[in-house]
């Protein structure tokens, strides 16, 4: 049987603290057998924290994230740095949940893309999507976006995992 590609790999997991969902995010990478380093931020006006500049690993994995992740750090990571971004490819960046009720989009979703030096702009790896009822406003959008944002988080790692590296070519850098 082939190991599966998270195990024993160093991950940094950058998530919002006191969020449940991040929470769950994390204990389901350590249960995949991940060395985690998790990094939990509360706001965007909080600094970087130095465990994310001094990071050199496997994957990063940015759930919940308010920071811009220099592009040094990205680059020392040796397989990935992915991120998952609430919201479409059509709105990167903050507001996304307005603009898709503003613009009466039929669905939304969970943007899964490589980390660049700009901000949600790297490869797209997958969009997940779920169809926007008539009847949601910006905090029911909201809520929904984050509870399926883990299921998005979970059926991506789980995919991801059940590659082999050289399945992985997409990930690879050089």
């Amino acid at each position: 049987m082939r190991e599966k590609i998270l195990n024993n790999k160093t991950v940094l997991f950058i998530g919002l603290k006191n969020c449940k969902n991040s929470s769950r995010a994390l204990n389901f990478l350590e249960s995949l057998g991940c060395n985690v380093t998790p990094v939990l931020n509360r706001s965007r006006s909080e600094a970087i924290d130095k465990r994310v500049l001094n990071y050199k690993g496997d994957f990063i994995f940015s759930y919940r994230c308010y920071w811009r992740i220099p592009i040094e750090v990205i680059n020392r990571t040796r397989i990935a740095a992915i991120n998952f971004h609430p919201g479409t490819p059509d709105y990167p960046g903050s507001g996304t949940f307005s603009w898709a009720l503003y613009n009466k989009n039929e669905t939304f979703g969970v943007t899964v893309h490589l980390m660049n030096e700009k901000i949600d702009n790297g490869e797209i790896l997958n969009v997940y999507r779920f169809k926007i009822d008539e009847n949601y406003d910006l905090k029911k959008l909201i809520n929904v976006t984050y509870e399926f944002s883990l299921e998005a988080f979970i059926t991506f790692v789980s995919e991801l995992n059940d590659k082999s590296f050289k399945d992985l070519k997409i990930f690879l850098k050089g």
